[in-house]
């Protein structure tokens, strides 16, 4: 039982952890903007060749009149899912 308890622990400890790494852009974005999804999201392929930079990627979902991106155009959410994906 004891071995079982510390198995345990340490696999929550380590499916826990691996959920605090997950950046903006898995955390608030992918849900919409990943390949198959119906709801005409541009995926992350598709926007990294469209905007060439971070800086370019903020300026357009800021100005995306899309409803579904009300919610998301929150400058500093932006930026650090920027971050996630233009890291090098």
């Amino acid at each position: 039982m004891k071995k079982l308890t510390v198995v345990l622990t340490l696999s929550l400890t380590i499916a826990f952890s691996g959920m605090a790494m997950a950046g903006t852009w898995d955390s608030k974005c992918i849900g919409c903007h990943k390949d198959g999804n119906a709801m005409k999201a541009p995926t992350k392929d598709q926007m990294l060749a469209k905007h060439k930079s971070a800086d370019e990627f903020v300026k357009a979902a800021m100005a995306s009149k899309s409803a579904m991106m009300k919610a998301s155009q929150k400058e500093d959410i932006l930026k650090e899912a920027a971050k996630d994906l233009y890291k090098k």
